[in-house]
């Protein structure tokens, strides 16, 4: 059969063909070797066992005819190659009589020129094209093309595995591609059409050649072929004639990859389809290959290009098979001999891996295949193209084989429950020119702890880098087992350590001659060590080498020296797809550094890379899982893998576990250096003997290996005088040995020469204690060296010391130090432990051997748990009640050591459950244990003891029950009547049940500990006691248990303790058992109660957990008993409703999943009956309206997440459940009375809430949802808003006229279901609307209540919807309404005045709600609100009001306008009386006095105008206060705080600098303004500090496209009309009717000339009659234009409109008079400043008074002297004679202030400005010497 794993051999073949060929190609055009003499020219190229890299890929290419240019060469990229594992390549092409031939060749073939020709010569003359040669003196012979061929090697395939993938495939192949059938294999072998799938094992190897042009098609074709879905009749024609484009083809970078099933039929059906032409266009085929498996890998994840993905299975193949296989494919193909030159190499890990060979290629396959299943799709290929032989030796992949087993292990986050796990190590190939054999050894380390994490595994690598063992050939792998969570964390790495063997200086002689460089990391030749393939014809004797190096024998062949290291962190890279992963190797800078590696690789700190390694290939896989799971997923792929176990023990050591090992680590040396000149090469040689000298054979272990050694040799560490090896052993003695046994070591030194190694010191370590037997401590002990005794016959002198009659000679200062570690599960360190193991040689010292082992640590317990109890039970039984105490305090100990819960990560409660089952002995036990813990626990023990105790008492009772059970049998079998012992022994157990009961009533603080402890565990015993008791009695036993604990809500621990009993109770099989069932309700109904209300959070949460409980088992697991058992759930109901809104979220949504749930469960009778079932009326009110208050809060706000359908879908139908369940109940039990005081109201409007509230749930708005979950909805549920409406509907009608009795609470849901879109819905809510209406006007013959319910209801309404849905809502419910009120003419004017009402109300709303949002539209919202607040106050709707007023005050806060904040509190404020009526609550205002509500109104009023600096405003407010106080209140408190801070605001008055708003005029003309602002003007009260710049630049944001006027002359009337927008913006000056005193401070008047202001003047220049260039004065006049507001600034906004506009003229006379006292106004304001020395700078009154008198001295008096004080202007206008008078009397005054002023300025000036002083001062000299008015 077919594989699917396609191995693509790509052969660049240059020939010629015949001018009759029916096949001829084109000629290629980059190949120009056509030449008409005749010539011979050979030419060859070999890169043998070497890495394809960039380097040495680019003279290979240059052996190409084309180069890099066309062919094969251009689908190649040099980094996508070099990931791939190819490790030979041979190019050969040979030029004959100007007939070029170029082949790829064998390694074989190309050290053998015959074989080439031969193998060409073949593949020639099997090709469909004709390829022989010819003459070259034909014409036609020199036109020759290069083609490249395509090779299919199909591999034999395993028919059971064929099976399996027919299997996985079934039902998921497409229609049209072919299934797995004879007819196409029988067509593809050319064979017989019905040949079997087996008869594919007699071909190891066939090939299918077809041509293949140069050219490639372009790049979207490619795309087209990579695609699951193309098949043949998608693909375009290419002409090779006309198409010059070429795609690059990256090959893929691995051989193998995951199995997908979506991309597998498109490349086999392609692949048939193409086979069947064999005219088509090769290309086609060969590229999609390309681009599908490229794709493939691309889509794979954990790598750039992924990875290999799995590994080849061909290395458990037989050699014979091997053999005989390729024995077989040599019979059918020339070039399918296995080949063993040493040129010849194979890839790692690989199914269908590039090999040296094409069997071995077929054999990969075959392996691969049988493995994982599978199996490819035969082909009908036709036409001479299919060939049986192939002369292209070496593979270059395309496709790569599918990956099985990649399930397990997936997933790369998460543990399994056992916590454990397996990390699969696959070495693939060490690329590094060692040399010589070398020993390769990978481990695991935690860099943080310093801690090795496994032993290390061992290969063992032949000096052509293959594994002396030609079996362990591609599997060279091994498990790293049993890793804990801890171990596989970010500090964990990945450790390999290098160690040559053989000589001690390497001296490089090439790769086989076995030299080639001496020293750290040197190494020779060429070779690449790999796991996938033999190399090298002297296999066999250097297997020999290596065995007799590592295996401890006589021979020595070389020394065991340092090479390199390599780390890797594993973190990311460890996932559970196997990865290939390259490490480099790293060599010291010292070879004595090479113990300190891992921290120096990472550090990169005294190392290097050793020259010329390519470094080593390792793939690893994670699995979360334990070892036996590892082995079940993956199967064969871990058959014969080898486990490197963890240097210690497990955490949890079951029973039955013997392990019995001691590491030895071999760490350093100090040694002398004696007389030679250099240091020594020091090797340590160590094994085990025994007393008599004898060698223990086999007994060490250096890492995981398969190769025991007798005798363990160190590396040697070249001349140095301190060694450091770091080398750790593994000892493997016999236990019974153990005592016997000691370590030997000899030290040697090792010469470079003939001379060989001479020891000279020895050292040794007894592996036991001579005074206890206890076996050597752990950790570091230092050996003194002594020099080895001459012609001694006694092996072990050493040993004995003097008795030997040899004196041991220490070697001065040399010592050797290691370090020991014991790992096993019989021998120990621990005197006290081993005293109790061998209790039976200390029977008459029991008692002391029992107190000792209470020393025993944890560590020791862990590892003995077995042996200990044994010993224990033993003991017992043989002493019997001597010694039960002291028996009960070791078991206590150990038991606690084992189950301690602080420890949870090494909880030993399997190993103990394992113990119970297995291997427990001591039948008579529990007849010593049962009556002593009946007294121990009634008796007074100490707080600490019980504790310990009761820790224990789960396990020891387990120990009770299995010797009970034995000590049954043990009768049972002697004939005994058992009966009275079983019977004996249940009252033993409840005896001790009672002492239990007796410690839980116990009231002393001292026994909270013990009681917690007593309840944590209880419930631990119920599976053992099952075996005494049925369920009924064992329920019993513990609800008397529990009703011992009392309950007190101050002992939170033990409450929550007792609640965790109980769910255990309820949710154990107790509860299922009718008998049970009936003791155990009762007591879980009671307790229950008490927690529910608790305080407590756990107690509540656990207490709903518990009900939740109950009724999942109720729903599963009880059919006939569930209606009584959810009755008796139903108690708790009046509790939850009660107790859910105090809950936390989370305890609240389980609590509500919890009511919901036994609403959704009971029967139709069930919530009837138990109404009824309350006691009185007053309960049942309380009960029901709690119960729909609850459900209308659910209903409108689901208690679950939207996108939980089914959930929220089953809470509504909850709710629907209990309207249709209650609204006939409550027609006749709860009948409306149209009495005022109807009890009975309390339960209808909550009903009638429900009812509305689940018709207005958003969740089941359906005509909002897709139309896929409206399907989904109306199938399952239907549209339940229509059932409730319909109920609703026939309950709302039943009221008649007490329909007016639910305006409170139902006007406004009713409102918000008119929002619906739900047609249906909106008519229902309209009709209950209008019902109310007419019910009231029929009452009372008004619809005042109406009509203020529907108010507040619009007012929340609008708030919390979009402007268009309120736009909407406004003009449906105007049309519903007004149909409603015009066919009820009862109704007349009121309905109409309602109606219209509703609407203005409506309008301002949305006028409101349609502003936008920024700063710039203040002003709109803000009288948008006044607007409102104006309707509100005129239609006497006071709570609304004051709600907008509130609105109000904070949005000015917001925007720091604190002074109109102020004034519109006060609106509020003003309205209120100085009385002590009582008010109602009202917006944020609790239920108060009035004169209370006013006062905190004025306070925060006072606030307000504190901020905003309006302290005189503030200051009338605290005389209102401060009057109220003094006079009425006489509360002097509140008056002396008060005053104090009204003197604060007087002294701000005069001490603060104000900066007064100015204040703008903002004239909007044109159209494009809406009607509000259109032809208005309004004046603005700026910002503080906002300037006519910063003003029009707000106004243009608000309106960009708005034109602004230059002119502030009146716009004509044509602008009022025209379509766009104008804009009139320029200063105003307040005009302020306040008479000032004249002893008004200048502040003072300040603030009283800019607020309170409602006038603003505007004055213009203008001229009159002729110009008077000489004086400018005479004809100045001024036009005054006046601007009436209809509001005085400040106030409650910042805009108010104009209403009245005046104007006048000023004389020129008139206008110096006001020029000049303006002037005056402002120096006297700055002499005021000034004067009292607070301002920081003196530059402005600088500038005022050079500007002054400037003016004054450049002739501005003698100028209004010459226009005003001539006789001639008195004469023409004596009626101005007073203003003459007037501007006279200004002029002199503005002389004195200008004195008055230098003054001032004179005493503030400093040095800096001295000299202006001065210069300011000669001036005024001048001025007052020509002044004469």
């Amino acid at each position: 059969m077919i594989s699917r794993e396609w191995s693509l051999l790509l052969s660049h073949h240059h020939h010629h063909h015949h001018h009759n060929s029916t096949n001829s190609s084109n000629t290629c055009s980059a190949c120009p070797y056509s030449t008409s003499t005749a010539w011979l020219h050979h030419r060859s190229g070999t890169l043998s066992r070497e890495a394809v890299c960039t380097e040495n890929l680019t003279p290979w290419l240059k052996l190409l005819p084309c180069g890099a240019r066309a062919g094969l060469a251009s689908l190649l990229r040099p980094n996508r190659l070099y990931a791939g594992p190819y490790h030979s390549m041979t190019l050969r092409y040979d030029a004959h009589d100007g007939v070029a031939h170029s082949t790829v060749l064998s390694p074989d073939a190309a050290d053998n020129p015959t074989a080439s020709s031969s193998s060409s010569s073949a593949s020639s003359s099997s090709s469909s094209c004709s390829c022989s040669s010819s003459s070259p003196s034909s014409s036609t012979l020199r036109t020759h093309t290069l083609q490249q061929r395509l090779r299919v090697v199909v591999a034999p395939q395993d028919p059971r595995s064929a099976a399996t993938h027919r299997r996985h495939r079934a039902g998921k192949q497409s229609s049209r591609s072919t299934p797995l059938r004879t007819l196409s294999l029988g067509t593809l072998l050319g064979g017989a059409l019905d040949a079997p799938p087996c008869a594919l094992a007699r071909h190891s190897t066939l090939a299918v050649q077809y041509p293949i042009e140069c050219s490639v098609p372009p790049a979207e074709t490619l795309e087209q072929l990579a695609t699951p879905s193309s098949s043949l009749d998608r693909l375009p024609e290419h002409s090779d004639q006309n198409n010059d484009s070429r795609a690059h083809i990256e090959p893929s970078s691995a051989c193998t990859q995951q199995h997908d099933p979506t991309l597998e039929p498109a490349p086999l059906r392609v692949l048939e389809q193409l086979l069947e032409d064999p005219h088509s266009s090769g290309v086609r085929l060969h590229t999609a290959l390309y681009a599908l498996e490229d794709r493939r890998q691309r889509r794979q994840p954990g790598s750039e290009h992924s990875p290999p993905q799995s590994q080849s299975k061909s290395s458990q193949i037989e050699p014979e098979q091997q053999n005989s296989e390729s024995t077989q494919s040599s019979s059918s193909s020339s070039s399918s001999s296995f080949s063993s030159s040493p040129s010849s190499s194979f890839s790692a890990g690989s199914s269908s891996s590039s090999s040296s060979a094409s069997s071995s290629a077929a054999s990969a396959s075959s392996g691969s295949a049988t493995e994982h299943g599978d199996s490819s799709r035969a082909h009908k290929p036709s036409g001479p193209s299919l060939v049986r032989g192939a002369t292209t030796r070496h593979l270059i992949p395309v496709g790569g084989s599918s990956s099985g087993g990649g399930a397990a292990g997936a997933g790369t986050g998460g543990y399994t429950e056992s916590g454990l796990t397996q990390v699969l190590l696959d070495f693939k190939i060490l690329m590094c020119p060692v040399g010589e054999p070398v020993e390769v050894y990978f481990s695991l380390w935690n860099r943080q702890d310093n801690r090795r994490l496994t032993e290390e595994f061992q290969m063992l690598l032949t000096s052509q880098g293959m594994p002396f063992d030609h079996t362990k050939i591609n599997n060279m792998k091994t498990l790293f087992r049993d890793l804990s969570a801890e171990d596989v964390c970010a500090d964990t790495y990945l450790l390999c350590r290098l160690v040559r063997r053989g000589r001690l200086v390497y001296e490089g002689k090439g790769a086989e001659s076995g030299g080639g460089g001496g020293g750290l990391g040197g190494g020779g030749g060429s070779s690449m060590m790999s796991s996938s393939g033999l190399s090298g014809p002297g296999m066999a004797s250097m297997a020999g080498q290596a065995g007799s190096s590592s295996g401890g024998g006589d021979e020595r062949v070389g020394y065991r020296r340092p090479f390199g290291f390599a780390v890797m962190p594993l973190g990311r890279r460890l996932t559970a797809e196997p990865a290939d992963t390259t490490l480099q190797i790293y060599a010291p800078t010292h070879e004595n550094y090479f113990y300190d590696m891992p921290e120096l690789v990472l550090k990169k700190r005294d190392v290097a890379e050793v020259a010329r390694a390519k470094g080593l290939v390792v793939a690893l896989r994670r699995l979360d899982c334990s070892y036996e799971e590892a082995c079940a997923r993956l199967g064969d792929e871990l058959s014969g893998v080898p486990c490197t176990r963890a240097p210690s023990l497990p955490s949890v050591i079951l029973p039955g576990t013997v392990r019995d090992d001691l590491y030895v680590l071999v760490d350093s040396a100090e040694i002398s250096q004696d007389r030679k000149r250099t240091a020594k090469n020091v090797e340590v040689e160590m094994s085990v003997r025994l007393q008599n000298g004898e060698i223990v054979p086999n007994a060490l272990y250096v890492g995981q290996s398969d190769a025991p050694l007798s005798v363990y040799r160190s590396p040697v560490i070249y001349h140095t005088n301190s060694p450091r090896w770091n080398e750790q052993v593994r000892l493997a003695v016999p236990v019974n040995a153990f005592g016997h046994a000691h370590l030997f070591f000899s030290l040697s030194h090792c010469g470079s020469g003939s001379k060989g190694t001479r020891p000279f010191a020895q050292a040794f370590l007894r592996l036991t204690k001579q005074s206890d037997d206890t076996v050597v401590d752990n950790g570091q002990h230092v050996l003194q060296a002594f020099r080895p005794a001459k012609n001694i016959e006694d092996p072990v002198y050493y040993l004995k010391g003097v008795e030997s009659g040899v004196k041991l000679v220490s070697r001065k200062n040399e010592t050797l130090r290691i370090h020991t570690t014991l790992v096993s599960t019989r021998l120990t360190h621990n005197a006290n432990l081993l005293g109790l193991l061998r209790w039976k040689q200390h029977i008459n010292a029991i008692d002391s051997v029992l107190r000792s082992f209470l020393f025993v640590t944890r560590a020791e317990v862990l590892r003995y748990a077995q042996e200990i109890l044994g010993a224990l039970f033993a003991i017992l039984e043989v002493k019997n009640t001597a010694v039960v105490s002291l028996v009960y305090d070791a078991l206590v100990h150990t038991v606690t050591l084992l189950v301690d819960t602080r420890l949870e990560k090494m909880d030993s409660r399997p190993a103990l459950d394992l113990y119970i089952a297995e291997y427990f002995q001591g039948e008579l036990v529990h007849r010593y244990l049962l009556p002593f813990l009946r007294e121990f626990f009634s008796s007074q023990q100490s707080t600490k003891q019980l504790i310990s105790c009761l820790k224990a008492q789960e396990y020891i009772f387990k120990f009770i029950i299995a010797s009970h059970k034995q000590d049954i049998a043990a009768m049972a079998q002697r004939g005994e009547d058992v009966r009275q012992a079983e019977l004996s022994f249940k009252q033993g157990v409840l005896g001790l049940c009672s002492a239990f009961n007796f410690l839980m009533t116990k009231p002393e603080a001292s026994m909270i500990g013990p009681q917690n402890v007593a309840l944590k565990f209880f419930t631990s015993w119920f599976d053992d006691m099952l075996t005494v008791f049925n369920k009924q009695e064992l329920c019993a036993i513990a609800c008397k248990f529990v009703d011992s604990v009392q309950y007190n809500v101050s002992k939170k621990q033990r409450n929550a303790s007792k609640l965790l009993v109980l769910e255990k109770i309820a949710t154990g099989p107790l509860y299922l058992h009718d008998g049970a069932r009936q003791l155990l309700v009762p007591t879980l109904i009671t307790q229950i109660q008490k927690h529910l209300e608790s305080p407590n959070v756990e107690e509540n949460a656990i207490s709903i957990s518990i009900i939740a409980s109950l009724l999942n088992t109720i729903q599963s697991s009880m059919q006939e008993a569930a209606a009584g058992c959810l009755w008796d759930l139903l108690t708790f109901l009046p509790t939850l409703l009660r107790v859910i809104p105090s809950f936390d979220p989370y305890t609240r949504m389980d609590a509500t999943a919890c009511l919901l749930a036994m609403l959704y469960m009971m029967r139709l009778d069930h919530l009837p009956k138990f109404v009824t079932a309350l006691r009185s009326k007053k309960e049942q009110i309380t009960f029901l309206s709690g119960l729909f208050l609850t459900l209308e809060k659910l209903a409108l706000r689901c208690a679950f997440p939207d996108n939980w359908l089914v959930l929220c879908m089953f809470q509504y139908e909850a709710c629907k459940k209990v309207i249709m369940l209650m609204a006939g109940f409550l027609a006749q039990f709860f009948p409306l009375q149209s009495t005022v005081e109807d009890s009975n109201l309390e339960i209808w409007s909550p009903f009638l809430r429900l009812c509305v509230a689940v018709m207005n749930a958003p969740s089941l708005a359906l005509e909002h949802f897709s139309a896929s979950k409206q399907q989904s909805i109306r199938q399952s549920h239907g549209d339940m808003r229509m059932v409730v409406s319909e109920k609703f509907t026939q309950v709302w009608e039943g009221f008649g006229t007490l329909k007016s009795r639910f305006l409170f609470d139902l006007m406004r849901p009713l409102l918000q279901l008119f929002l619906q879109e739900n047609e249906p819905l909106r008519e229902v809510a309209i009709t209950s609307v209008f019902g109310m209406l007419v019910a009231e006007y029929e009452q009372t013959k008004g619809v005042q209540v109406t009509t203020t319910q529907t108010i507040l209801s619009l007012d929340s309404i609008a708030t919390s919807v979009n402007p268009d849905v309120l736009k909407a809502f406004t003009k449906q419910f105007e049309v519903c309404l007004r149909r409603k009120i015009s066919a009820h003419p009862s109704l007349g004017k009121a309905g109409e005045e309602y109606l219209e009402g509703m609407l203005s109300l409506l309008s301002l709303l949305l006028e409101l709600r349609t502003l936008p949002l920024g700063p710039e539209y203040e002003d709109e919202r803000t009288i948008a609100t006044i607007e409102l607040m104006e309707y509100l106050k005129r239609t006497d709707r006071m709570e609304t009001y004051i709600k907008y007023v509130e609105m109000l005050v904070q949005n000015h806060c917001k925007s720091s306008n604190f002074v109109e904040a102020g004034y519109t509190l006060l609106l509020h404020g003003q309205m209120i009386p100085w009385e002590d009526t009582i008010l109602d609550a009202a917006a944020d205002f609790p239920r108060q006095s009035a004169r209370d509500r006013k006062e905190s109104i004025y306070l925060r009023a006072v606030e307000l105008f504190n901020k905003g600096k309006m302290w005189e405003k503030a200051i009338e407010l605290a005389k209102e206060l401060l009057h109220e106080y003094d006079d009425f209140l006489y509360d002097y408190n509140k008056v002396s705080d008060l005053m104090e801070q009204t003197s604060t605001f007087y002294r701000n008055i005069v001490t603060d600098q104000r900066y007064f708003s100015e204040y703008f005029l903002v004239g909007y003309y044109g159209k494009g303004f809406n009607r509000n602002l259109r032809g208005k003007q309004f004046v603005y009260r700026g910002f503080e500090l906002e300037r006519i710049a910063e003003f029009v630049q707000r106004i243009r944001r608000k309106y960009p496209d708005a034109e602004l006027l230059k002119s502030t002359e009146a716009p004509p009337a044509s602008f009022h009309e025209t379509a766009g927008q104008h804009l009139q913006v320029f200063n105003v000056k307040p005009l302020s009717s306040t008479e000032f005193h004249p002893n008004m401070p200048l502040m003072v008047r300040e603030f009283y000339e800019n607020n309170n202001v409602n006038s603003f003047v505007y004055a213009k220049p203008f001229r009159k009659g002729a110009d008077d260039k000489a004086n400018e004065f005479k004809n100045l006049w001024i036009r005054k234009i006046t601007y009436t507001t209809a509001d005085s600034f400040p106030t409650i906004h910042r805009r108010t409109e104009i209403l009245q506009v005046t104007q006048e003229e000023l004389s020129p006379i008139e206008n110096a008079v006001a020029t000049i006292n303006s002037k005056n106004s402002e120096l006297n304001r700055l002499i005021e400043q000034y004067k009292l020395g607070s301002q920081p700078s003196l530059a402005p009154f600088t500038m005022v008074l050079t500007g002054v008198l400037d003016a004054v001295v450049a002739g501005g008096v003698d100028k209004y002297k010459s226009a005003f004080f001539v006789p001639q202007y008195l004469a023409e206008n004596p009626s101005h004679q007073s203003i003459v008078n007037d501007l006279k009397a200004a002029l002199n005054s503005q002389l004195a202030i200008l004195d008055h002023a230098m003054t001032i300025h004179g005493n503030l000036c400093s040095g800096e400005i001295k000299q202006l002083q001065a210069h300011l001062e000669s001036k005024l000299s001048t001025l007052k010497a020509s002044w004469s008015i």
